[in-house]
């Protein structure tokens, strides 16, 4: 495509034997928001890992925006699932805890994690602590910290499988929102086919490893979308098809 901001070519991993990802390659435009779903164990973290180079891979090109990814040089943000809120920290001081590692001034920081937070609706919350917020707010603190680097690209490896259906919704529209706001391109592993179909603008299915596209699914329902709708449940099932093992 030719206005290709996220570029992955070639890329291969392999642990010992185990070819996980071979020859690899996805192109993503700015803004797009995209949502990788396969088999579970497939790869897809670590597809992002190689991304964030917490895995080296073994081949290929990654680059963004025409540059080689690198996280020391380009502002992409990264939320995993797992908790990585400090518990001696507040939700501010959480959100701004990125950006004090890159050495913004205190009052900066907290003024930049102010406007993060209020972005998410979450001023509220500011002085409170991890244990005193629900795990959806957790999350979004989270989300609110990567927002302070004014990241080009969020890469969000299954960010809220932890999260209970109910506040899933929830988190969803508010991802959706600040995308609608911000623009920001939106890299976004899951094994969740309905969070798929209700985020994305494409559905990139992938194989059992080594993982191949099956299919590159281009979702033209219109937001907000509904899960009740009858096209909404005839491309959750087409997904979910694709991915099964057999």
């Amino acid at each position: 495509m030719d206005d290709t901001y996220l570029s992955i070519n070639g890329l291969s991993k392999r642990f010992g034997s185990l070819s996980v990802i071979e020859d690899f390659s996805l192109q993503i435009a700015q803004s797009e928001f995209v949502c990788v779903v396969g088999p579970t164990g497939c790869g897809k973290t670590t597809l992002l890992r190689c991304l964030m180079g917490l895995a080296k891979a073994d081949a290929g090109t990654i680059l963004l925006n025409g540059q080689p990814l690198s996280l020391k040089e380009s502002c992409v943000g990264y939320i995993s699932q797992e908790d990585t809120l400090m518990p001696w920290l507040n939700a501010l001081d959480n959100a701004a805890f990125g950006i004090k590692i890159r050495g913004t001034p205190r009052s900066e920081r907290r003024q930049i994690a102010g406007k993060a937070l209020d972005k998410l609706g979450l001023s509220d919350i500011a002085s409170r602590f991890p244990r005193e917020m629900s795990a959806s707010q957790q999350k979004q603190v989270t989300l609110a910290r990567a927002l302070c680097a004014e990241p080009e690209i969020l890469l969000m490896d299954e960010p809220y499988s932890q999260i209970d259906s109910t506040s899933r919704r929830g988190l969803w529209e508010d991802l959706l929102r600040l995308k609608a706001q911000t623009g920001v391109t939106v890299l976004f592993i899951t094994h969740n086919v309905e969070e798929a179909v209700y985020l994305a603008d494409r559905i990139v299915v992938l194989s059992d490893k080594p993982i191949v596209i099956k299919q590159d699914i281009r979702v033209t329902l219109p937001f907000p979308r509904d899960i009740a709708d009858s096209a909404f449940i005839e491309l959750r099932e087409r997904v979910t098809e694709e991915i099964k093992w057999w």
